[in-house]
């Protein structure tokens, strides 16, 4: 039932097409150049004043985190951008700029010439600024964005569901601005602050007793500011102690706030973060450093000496760089990190299942970009070179490339800057992040249940279709990151990364736990749902009739969880496997040989996992055959009620098992996901477009138009 994007040795973090696959907490461990998520760095001394390296890329002027996705100004004027790419937030336009800022989906940028250019998803018209004008300041929030025209007034368009772009009355003229998720806040000229848009937690309420301010930053529910006297203030939410700053924080010359934390840079140079710390904290001493890359779950440091510091998740060694070694240039993966040493050669450390820690040796380069399983570097002649993990050709640059200038490894695909400033692209363009969107009408994810299937568009939002006879086919008006069809229900990861379920909830399986808080992954299976949190913890909930919600004893870190009909299935973050609930047709006993798996996909009364190897182990019920997989290695794998499928290495599909009503009857093509509900199939085709096989008695097998 879950939607299966590639498995392979590695987690795939930051995908939105394996719902049961971790995602990266990025953004929440920033330090030094702080940044914050919609807004350009916000600095007592302006934005932009500050260098920096940022994963391996030539030295720039200006740095902006988006939510997925990170844009800097270099110093010779030009954008560059890397991170997710299904919108085109990260394809910058040529042209020279002097600030930028990177939103949820989109990235604004002030041209040399004053005026505005702004790329990416415009779904609420975020990314068509005012024409006309020239301004001074940008800042792009959720879904919307905000900008100082060049006469000290605010102007601001995109989404305004709750007035975050409606300036308020008697703003005036303006010092300071930042767009956060939904509110805004402003400096106005006089020192004081405004605020408006969405104010569930206060935090687009700045008491009077701030006093007068230099700066501040817009988070996603919390506000902080620079008071006068270079103190910190801060408003809104405070779940994670995100707006408390820390006693002793003394005087700081940057702040930024950002989802559930906030990071300031202090007047010594040093940095300190406070509020949610589940991917680490800067480790003390850190003191000021040069560069600094986020990875999955893990971040590491260039200190000004050339040695490298790491903290974080270390479960493959990520965060344990090598002794002795000074560097340039660093850049962090999702469980491996790569370095340029100062003799110019590479060295790397961490998960190394797919190649992706063993650079080719005496290779030299001057850049270096770690994707999500593999890197890629520029050599010294300018030419690319990459290695680890390249199913979709994204090891392979396209003949004819010459020499480039940038570079930017991403889950799938790798694109670059050419000595020209065109931009070429090459691997997997299932999502068009090798082709810039013209218009926005594929999905980014999909998922089948019994009779209904669901899939997020590109603006992250939902659509569903086929049986609604539990609500299951109406899904909610959020956004979302991750999202699992169960049986009569569904359940998604929210943007804030809270969980969020509707449709049946008879055993309240619809009903995640009050304390359960922010997830990395979410399955939803027959009448139960099972989450794992940052910590790699899990937690289950609804029916528990045959213990298919109670953890075993000992269970320990996961790096994968799959809720089936009446029992669960998990991967351990040492990849061994283990499953517990129904036990009937040794649905819990794991074949002899399946020692080491990367996937697993629990589905009626079967299970499936994918091996180290890449060959395919199954056990239980195998009364249709479900059970007895084919020879071949695979890459993904799904398993429903009666049947299985399975996404082979060279991205053609094969189903076995139950094909009463085609649900086993593969079309023609390749894909890059799959998603085997009760007696449908859906997968997601290497252009972006959804194909269904199957039972349709509700429509479950037709996708709406343009999906």
């Amino acid at each position: 039932m879950q939607w299966r994007g590639k498995a392979t040795g590695s987690m795939t973090r930051g995908t939105l097409l394996g719902v049961v696959v971790p995602r990266a907490l990025v953004m929440l461990c920033l330090a030094v150049l702080v940044l914050s998520w919609g807004a350009a760095p916000t600095s007592a001394t302006g934005s932009g004043d500050r260098e920096t390296v940022v994963g391996g890329w030539t030295r720039g002027a200006a740095v902006s985190a988006g939510l997925y996705h990170t844009c800097a100004v270099k110093s010779d004027g030009t954008a560059a951008c890397w991170g997710y790419n299904v919108s085109g937030q990260a394809t910058a336009p040529a042209g020279t700029f002097s600030a930028i800022s990177a939103g949820g989906s989109h990235t604004c940028a002030i041209k040399s010439d004053g005026t505005l250019a702004c790329w990416g998803s415009n779904t609420y018209g975020q990314a068509t600024p005012p024409t006309g004008t020239t301004f001074s300041a940008i800042s792009a929030g959720g879904s919307h964005t905000c900008a100082i025209k060049a006469d000290g007034t605010a102007a601001c368009w995109g989404l305004n569901t709750s007035g975050q772009t409606t300036l308020p009355a008697g703003l005036g003229t303006i010092t300071s601005i930042s767009a956060g998720d939904s509110h805004t806040c402003a400096i106005k000229s006089n020192g004081i602050a405004a605020c408006w848009g969405l104010n569930t937690d206060g935090q687009a309420s700045p008491t009077a007793t701030l006093g007068t301010l230099i700066a501040l930053s817009s988070g996603g529910s919390h506000s902080c500011a620079i008071r006068s006297d270079g103190t910190a203030v801060c408003w809104g939410l405070n779940n994670y102690g995100q707006a408390t700053p820390p006693a002793g924080l003394g005087t700081i010359n940057s702040i930024s706030a950002g989802h559930v934390q906030t990071c300031a840079i202090k007047t010594n140079g040093t940095s300190v973060c406070w509020g949610y710390t589940g991917s680490g904290t800067a480790p003390r001493g850190l003191s000021t450093v040069r560069a600094i890359s986020v990875g999955g779950l893990h971040t590491c440091a260039i200190k000004n000496d050339g040695t490298v510091a790491c903290w974080g998740d270390n479960t493959f060694g990520q965060s344990t760089p090598p002794a002795g070694v000074t560097l340039t240039a660093i850049s962090a993966g999702d469980q491996n990190t790569c370095a340029i040493k100062t003799d110019t050669t590479v060295v790397c450390w961490g998960y190394n299942g797919d190649g992706q820690s063993t650079p080719p040796a005496g290779t030299t380069v001057n850049a270096i970009s770690v994707g999500s399983s593999n890197a890629c570097a520029i050599k010294t002649d300018s030419t690319v070179v990459c290695w680890g993990f390249g199913i979709y050709g994204q090891n392979t640059p396209p003949g004819g490339l010459g020499t480039v200038t940038n570079l930017s490894a991403g889950s799938s695909a790798t694109c670059a800057i050419k000595t020209g400033a065109t931009m070429a692209c090459w691997g997997d363009n299932g999502y068009g992040q090798s082709t810039p969107p013209t218009g926005l009408g594929t999905l980014t994810a999909i998922t089948t249940g019994l009779f209904h299937t669901c899939a997020i568009r590109s603006d992250s939002r939902t659509n569903c279709w086929g049986d609604n006879s539990y609500t299951q086919s109406t899904p909610l008006t959020a956004t979302v990151n991750s999202i699992s069809a169960g049986n009569n229900n569904v359940c998604v990861i929210r943007s804030d990364d809270t969980a969020a379920c509707w449709g049946s909830n008879s055993d309240g399986q619809a009903t995640p736990p009050g304390a359960l808080g922010p997830i990395t992954s979410i399955s939803a299976g027959g009448a139960h749902t099972c989450a794992i949190k940052p910590d790699n913890t899990a937690a289950c909930w609804g029916s528990n009739a045959y213990g298919q919600t109670t953890l075993p004893a000992g269970l320990g870190a996961l790096n994968e969880i799959s809720a089936g009909w009446v029992n669960t299935c998990a991967v351990k973050v040492n990849n061994t496997a283990a499953c517990w609930g129904y036990s009937a047709y040794g649905v819990n006993t794991l074949p002899a040989g399946l020692v080491t798996v990367t996937a697993i996909s629990v589905g009626g009364l079967h299970a499936c996992a994918i091996r180290v190897t890449g060959t395919v182990g199954c056990w239980g019920s195998n009364a249709y055959g479900q059970a007895t997989p084919p020879t071949a290695t695979v890459i993904a794998i799904s398993a429903g009620f009666y049947h299985t499928c399975a996404i082979k290495s060279d991205g053609t599909a094969v189903c076995w098992g139950l094909n009463n009503v085609g649900q086993t009857t593969v079309p023609t093509g390749t894909y890059t996901a799959i998603s085997a509900g009760g007696f449908h199939t859906c997968a997601k085709k290497t252009d972006g477009t959804t194909a269904c096989w199957g039972d349709n008695f509700f429509g479950q097998s037709t996708p709406p138009a343009g999906g």
